[in-house]
């Protein structure tokens, strides 16, 4: 037995005890072979009573084939099932980290075996141990100036930011008016992918604005899109048991992180496509606002030249 083999087996019967703190999960533990009358080993057995009346005990057998990287067959499973009789067993659950062929889970369901993998802070290798599609989304703001401005003295946009203008609650700049402007188009948008079950839609809108030391009106047009992502399936990392035999998942899965410095998400995401946009029924969309547009509008838009 090597050492990661001897890890294994641990790792399942410390993940066994957590599933019923009353039942009695012994690690290594020896039963007497009903054909030859000598001590066997098992992995791990569990002694329990159900309904608090009738005893059952169930034989955990783990199988390490890391090295070979070869799922367990039908011939392993034909021998588990001697095991669970000579040590009378009610119930034989048998583990692997490579997981099983076919014809493997279907000799277990035929010999009423139940087939488990034990995930570690793992990428989950079936789409099945995935309850929810992860997706994810962010805007990217354009600004256009529809006013003729050649013959003023605005040259960046910052120059436009600060000017003051009217408007119906009084008089304000014109940076202050376009973060208004900017967060009432997001809550619509937002709210549209509420009502739909799908990514917020793209939107623009026009402003015109009454500014005190120009003739006439300065028109800007805000246009924001949203960039798409989706979590890669390899970057979900899960922990616990994942039951082949009723498709059932004991554990916890881990999404992939979501960065709030940059534009993309991070590490574990992909940007897709317009074809792409329609989400599943089961998924998980994160929409990252806009937290400081006015910051945005001034530093990274406002030292731009206007054409």
């Amino acid at each position: 037995m090597t050492r990661r083999g001897r890890d294994f087996e641990r790792a399942v019967w410390a993940f066994a005890r957590t599933l019923d703190p009353s039942v009695e999960v012994l690690f290594d533990h020896r039963i007497r072979d009903t054909d030859t009358g000598k001590f066997r080993q098992c992995d791990a057995w569990i002694t329990t009573t159900f309904g608090k009346h009738w005893p059952v005990s169930i034989l955990v057998s783990c199988k390490d084939r890391r090295k070979s990287g070869k799922k367990l067959d039908s011939g392993d499973i034909g021998t588990f099932r001697d095991e669970v009789r000579s040590t009378r067993a009610n119930v034989g659950v048998i583990y692997s980290n490579t997981g099983f062929t076919k014809p493997a889970l279907e000799k277990a369901e035929a010999n009423a075996i139940t087939c488990c993998r034990l995930y570690q802070r793992e990428p989950a290798d079936t789409p099945d141990v995935l309850c929810f599609e992860q997706f994810a989304c962010s805007q990217r703001i354009q600004l256009g100036l529809q006013t003729h401005h050649r013959e003023s003295r605005l040259k960046k946009w910052n120059d436009v930011f600060v000017m003051e203008a009217k408007d119906r609650d009084g008089d304000a700049i014109v940076l202050d008016l376009l973060c208004d402007a900017f967060k009432r188009g997001e809550e619509k948008a937002v709210a549209q992918a509420r009502e739909t079950g799908s990514f917020p839609p793209d939107w623009e809108t026009e402003i015109s604005i009454k500014v005190h030391e120009l003739s006439e009106d300065v028109r800007l047009r805000l246009l924001c899109k949203w960039s798409r992502y989706r979590a890669r399936v390899e970057a979900h990392l899960i922990d616990g048991s994942w039951c082949l035999s009723s498709g059932s998942f004991r554990g916890k899965i881990s999404v992939p992180p979501i960065s709030m410095k940059d534009t993309h998400p991070g590490e574990g995401w992909t940007e897709i496509s317009d074809a792409d946009l329609a989400l599943p029924a089961r998924s998980a969309l994160a929409i990252r606002y806009a937290p400081d547009v006015k910051r945005t509008l001034r530093e990274e838009i406002g030292p731009t030249a206007l054409v």
